[in-house]
């Protein structure tokens, strides 16, 4: 909203008896709803919105991932994601996630596991091209007692391992420019058959439309807290020999 504007959230709930013109379908809902009165979003660009990789805003460092990563997120969680625009008008997106018949038990944290010894056969190597996201992976792998070597994409993986590293474990996001994680999980296997693979993802795994797990790589949703990730990486290594046996 160059010029200005208002930007407005809101929260309801809402009972569809039969599916709209955004095709949610029937069922009760709660419903977060973003709107804004910015410029609109010219109607050809719509229907691409949620594809991975596509952005305008190349120029300015876009990677067309975000709206990508919400539509799994709140897919993986039963929901559904719809947007409206009008060029001069503003545009308004809407969240429907299921509603609860009942409130939950909250669940109680699980205690995070101790730290643990460098894993046998090398460092774990960590691919992710968000830099952010990248920094607090190899601390928290770091902090669990892990050799880490850190790697923006798959090309730059691939040249660690040519220049001599030896990975014990590959922990990888899916979703990368250029090769992505499961590509790279499947070169990486072919030098080392028995390499450990963690690969993450905000799609769940069904979205991915791969079966991960009938080429023995482990999968972790994201977004994780640190405990969980520490486990995944712990049950990686613990159910396969290290990469330089």
């Amino acid at each position: 909203m160059p010029e200005g504007g208002r930007l407005r959230i809101a929260t309801g709930h809402r009972v569809v008896l039969r599916p709209g013109g955004e095709g949610t379908p029937p069922g009760r809902w709660v419903v977060l709803e973003i709107s804004d009165t910015g410029g609109g979003i010219p109607p050809e660009l719509v229907p691409r919105l949620f594809e991975p990789f596509f952005t305008t805003r190349i120029d300015k460092g876009g990677t067309g991932l975000g709206l990508g990563t919400v539509q799994g997120i709140v897919a993986q969680s039963g929901g559904h994601i719809a947007v409206e625009s009008r060029l001069g008008e503003g545009t308004t997106f809407r969240i429907h996630l299921p509603r609860q018949a009942a409130v939950a038990a909250p669940k109680a944290e699980a205690a995070e596991p101790p730290a643990a010894a460098p894993a046998p056969g090398g460092p774990i190597l960590l691919v992710e091209d968000d830099a952010p996201l990248r920094l607090l992976g190899a601390r928290l792998l770091e902090r669990g007692g892990h050799a880490v070597l850190a790697a923006d994409s798959a090309e730059a993986a691939l040249d660690l391992v040519g220049a001599g590293a030896v990975p014990a474990l590959l922990v990888s996001d899916v979703a990368m420019p250029g090769a992505d994680g499961v590509e790279l999980a499947r070169r990486l296997r072919r030098r080392w058959p028995a390499l450990p693979v963690l690969l993450l993802s905000g799609y769940a795994e069904a979205v991915l439309d791969r079966d991960l797990g009938a080429e023995g790589f482990r999968f972790l949703d994201k977004p994780f807290g640190p405990p969980k990730l520490l486990r995944e990486v712990a049950a990686a290594l613990g159910g396969q020999d290290a990469a330089g046996a």
